[in-house]
């Protein structure tokens, strides 16, 4: 017989995933506005290398989430949530408190074992989160608030590094580093569902959403990521004499945080976002591309600041309702399905920088050119493969909350 968990272990599980999800990515706005002066330091970087290198380190983190997010999600399905995420904290912890030594090289290590703890623990924190979940207005109102945390972190996490530069750390992650102690403490003490505790449903269950439009809903998250990291991108190519400081870009980060902190509010009782998830996808995603076009342009510091603002507020919006409609494919393999959202977005993230790397002073031309064709494509043709969620059957595997005993 399964075991139903208590409410208050429950919130303390919920707790936990939503600070790990927080602190991860802190990390990554945190040492984004120090990649030009990490790059800029290095010998080995020569004349002309510095704007391909804060292209290729901004690549790094994604990059390793875009490789080993399915496989951790995979991994999770089958083999459970505790081990790997106790694993995936320690190599973050060690990975932050490292950053920004040994060199090129150790910088490039740094920033990819970020990546591939971020990849790990976002995964299993969103199916450990879905699959506690009893109803999809309540995935949909913990999605919200999981979502919320992560972006929580995108606004602290440039406040956090300077902070730690203040407090006269070498590392801009020192704060990070630390709070993973009591991160750990948590993970171990909670506890966190098993896949041996739960029911295997048919394979065309009637509580699952229709994959074949699955492509769709890859092509929005993707359209998304890249978006995202274009701004983040051109904002970190800001900093030279008559541009941004890097105190600017830090604040222009966190307002991006901001607009992607507030979106949740609108769905943090998940009554919304259950019903009318698939209708918010195409208006949002022309807001967000024209904020992208129009930050890219602007010189006016207050208007780029709005055009951030509402590029952070959509982004965020289109990875809440990509996640929530992915988990609801399959509630057996959610790790893995989550993981391939995890993996289309990491793969918007990577491929901008890349284009904009690779043409040079055209790149950022191209890059909102593809955009521009990829959100017409969606808004237009693609829109119609995405899945449509079909009735759920009543099922003893589909309401139960399964967890494996504390060890």
């Amino acid at each position: 017989m399964m075991r139903k968990l208590p409410q208050a272990r429950d919130r303390g599980t919920f707790g936990v995933m939503i600070a790990a999800v927080a602190l991860v990515t802190s990390a990554h706005t945190a040492a984004m506005p120090f990649l030009p002066e990490f790059a800029a330091r290095s010998s080995e970087v020569g004349p002309g290398g510095h704007v391909r290198h804060v292209a290729a380190l901004t690549v790094a983190f994604p990059a390793a989430a875009l490789i080993t997010a399915p496989i951790w999600g995979w991994a999770s399905d089958r083999a459970g949530s505790r081990l790997l995420l106790v694993a995936s904290v320690a190599c973050f912890g060690s990975a932050a408190l490292f950053f920004g030594q040994g060199g090129l090289k150790g910088l490039y290590l740094a920033r990819f074992a970020l990546g591939v703890a971020f990849a790990s623990i976002i995964t299993i924190a969103f199916a450990v989160t879905a699959a506690s979940a009893t109803g999809c207005v309540e995935r949909a109102r913990r999605f919200a608030w999981l979502t919320a945390s992560m972006f929580f972190g995108d606004l602290i996490g440039p406040l956090l590094g300077e902070g730690s530069r203040m407090l006269g750390a070498s590392s801009p992650l020192t704060i990070m580093a630390i709070l993973i102690v009591p991160l750990l403490i948590g993970v171990g003490a909670v506890p966190l569902p098993h896949p041996s505790t739960r029911e295997i449903a048919p394979a065309k269950a009637a509580g699952t959403t229709r994959s074949k439009g699955f492509v769709s809903l890859l092509l929005v998250a993707i359209v998304a990521g890249a978006g995202l990291a274009t701004l983040h991108v051109l904002l970190l190519l800001s900093e030279q004499p008559g541009g941004l400081t890097r105190q600017a870009v830090s604040l222009t980060l966190s307002g991006c945080g901001v607009g992607m902190l507030a979106a949740q509010l609108g769905y943090s009782r998940g009554r919304r976002l259950a019903q009318h998830a698939r209708g918010i996808i195409r208006p949002t995603l022309l807001l967000f591309v024209g904020s992208i076009v129009a930050a890219a342009y602007l010189n006016n510091t207050l208007l780029l600041s709005v055009a951030v603002f509402i590029a952070g507020w959509t982004a965020a919006t289109l990875r809440l309702v990509t996640s929530y409609l992915v988990s609801r494919i399959d509630r057996h393999r959610m790790g893995f399905w989550l993981g391939l959202n995890q993996s289309a977005t990491s793969l918007g993230q990577t491929a901008a920088p890349l284009v904009i790397a690779g043409f040079g002073v055209a790149g950022r031309e191209v890059v909102l050119i593809i955009l521009a064709a990829a959100t017409i494509f969606l808004v237009l043709i693609g829109w119609r493969l995405t899945p449509r969620p079909r009735p759920q059957a009543p099922s003893v595997a589909a309401t139960a909350r399964d967890w494996a005993p504390r060890r």
